[in-house]
């Protein structure tokens, strides 16, 4: 799509410019009024064809060709008979349509729909004399199948907004008002079941949110207010609290809002380091180029204690290690109670 607008950019530069352009030859004719009528052909410095179309009062009428200076078709623009109206298809250099839509003057109207080198629907939008009006969708070119729907109003987000994974799937649904996000907003795990959902006030997460674990559990709540964490309850998972530098400072879990299981604390120390994962590419559903992809990796991470929860109370030996990796000392809890 990016690429589509680019050589839209270049047609209103082409479609502004073709009042200056001069007679080259008998084939360019102008009028006493400096207004072209007829066939007219401009060409590229190396003698390929630039445009080819018919003008009638200095107004294009019919088929407009434009050419790359390779001579590949770079657009093909039909104008109504009023000069102004101009049904466009924006070419890829392999000849596939990147983009095809209206142009009411120097502006967009109606629906515009964008395509990939395959010739593979990646994206429609609409727009009213060049602003934004109407449904937005983005298609996963394989299936065609809905990625990203929104709804824009004057320029504006405004409505209804859903995402989904490639099979369908709802991914994520919310509501735009005047731009911003407005009232409660879902996000879902591959499987449908709900990852995540809550409020947003113009934009801004507002109230309680839930959060989820895959197997439907409830995970934490954490409440919000203008954006910001006011507090939050541990509910069930494996939680983790850190040191500046994203160090992790402590590993736990949680079941039914007790702790559960193993329980680590960590010094503060250890590093990040980006390592290239073999095999494994960033994602090309939209034509990006392919590179290796890449993840972080915690390194000489240092325990500090080590114990076990049941039932949110300490159960076991708790081991105490000193900064090198050595024991400092181990203690024993029963229900809670440390063991003497």
């Amino acid at each position: 799509m990016i690429k589509g607008l680019r050589y839209i950019l270049g047609f209103i530069a082409l479609l502004a410019g073709f009042g200056s352009v001069h007679a080259q030859d008998s084939l360019n004719v102008t009028d006493a009024k400096g207004h072209k009528q007829g066939h007219w052909i401009r060409t590229y410095p190396n003698d390929q064809v630039r445009y080819d179309g018919f003008f009638k009062d200095d107004k294009p009428v019919g088929l407009l060709k434009r050419y790359r200076e390779n001579g590949k078709l770079e657009a093909d623009m039909d104008y109504a008979p009023d000069g102004v109206t101009c049904d466009t298809k924006v070419y890829h250099e392999n000849g596939q349509v990147v983009a095809m839509g209206r142009y009411i003057g120097q502006e967009k109207d109606g629906v515009w729909q964008y395509f990939n080198e395959k010739g593979q629907k990646t994206s429609q939008e609409s727009f009213k004399k060049g602003v934004k009006d109407g449904t937005f969708e983005e298609y996963y070119p394989e299936t065609g199948n809905i990625v990203n729907r929104m709804q824009w109003k004057d320029g504006k987000k405004d409505g209804d907004w859903v995402q989904q994974f490639e099979d369908g799937t709802i991914r994520t649904t919310g509501h735009y008002t005047d731009d911003h996000l407005e009232g409660d907003v879902t996000f879902h795990y591959p499987s449908g079941k709900v990852q995540m959902t809550g409020p947003y006030v113009k934009g801004i997460k507002n109230g309680t949110w839930k959060y989820f674990l895959g197997d439907g559990r409830l995970g934490s709540i954490v409440r919000y207010s203008n954006g910001y964490m006011t507090g939050s309850t541990r509910v069930n998972g494996t939680f983790t609290e850190y040191h500046p530098g994203r160090i992790p400072a402590k590993v736990m879990n949680y079941v039914n809002g007790k702790l559960e299981g193993e329980y680590l604390e960590y010094y503060p120390v250890g590093k990040w380091v980006v390592e290239e994962v073999p095999g494994k590419t960033n994602n090309q559903q939209f034509g990006e180029e392919e590179e290796a992809d890449r993840e972080e990796k915690l390194e000489v991470q240092v325990l500090k204690m080590k114990a076990n929860y049941v039932n949110g109370q300490l159960e076991g030996e708790v081991t105490y290690y000193k900064e090198d990796g050595t024991v400092d000392k181990v203690e024993k809890y029963h229900e809670g109670n440390l063991v003497k």
